[in-house]
């Protein structure tokens, strides 16, 4: 029980399946989940490249907004209606601190970590990409409704199309890996035989 959870790793579990907390944000390393034999089914937790992606740009990006309304507010700029900017700041604190509190500690412990230890951590950004999307889109006053419908459908369709482009990932790619082309969307991701 000491060895699990001690700050110091054992050496004897560092191999290729682990990884470090600075490689989820950006979903720099995969996890193969079994055997990567011809005649095996095999899956790889990668998570959707394209909602992690959105997700870690948009605590960078919620930071910003925040700084340019608070030197609009400054300004003596009224962009906000009666408590639409304490709404927004506290789902911006709560999904920005949530994550903050989640992913932090891993960046200090020196236990054994692989990309499953973020998906805690990945509810909190999930959480900050659709606050953002809300506001920069939805309750935008210089988008006609018709524009908001087709950004959210464009968003939409691109994160269903990755979704099904990477199914095989996810439900169990069959046969040789190499017959599964275009998965490779980084060179660090371990999906093929050559990395």
């Amino acid at each position: 029980m000491t060895s699990n959870n001690a700050l110091i790793p054992d050496a004897d579990k560092e191999d290729i399946l682990a990884s470090s907390p600075t490689d989820w944000p950006w979903v720099h390393l995969g996890l193969r989940m079994c055997g990567w034999g011809d005649n095996q089914t095999k899956y790889y937790l990668i998570g959707h490249p394209i909602i992690w992606w959105s997700s870690t740009a948009s605590l960078g990006l919620c930071v910003v907004l925040i700084c340019v309304y608070l030197i609009r507010l400054q300004r003596g700029y009224r962009d906000w209606g009666v408590g639409e900017w304490d709404h927004f700041l506290y789902v911006c604190k709560i999904a920005g601190l949530g994550w903050v509190f989640q992913y932090v500690p891993f960046l200090i412990m020196g236990r054994v970590t692989y990309i499953h230890h973020y998906l805690p951590t990945l509810y909190f950004a999930v959480l900050m990409v659709n606050h953002l999307f809300d506001h920069l889109i939805f309750k935008s006053r210089w988008l006609k409704e018709r524009t908001k419908w087709v950004i959210f459908g464009l968003a939409a369709g691109i994160v269903i199309g990755v979704f099904w482009w990477f199914r095989g990932v996810a439900f169990g790619i069959d046969g040789p890996i190499k017959e599964h082309k275009g998965l490779l969307w980084r060179k660090s991701w371990n999906i093929y035989e050559s990395h």
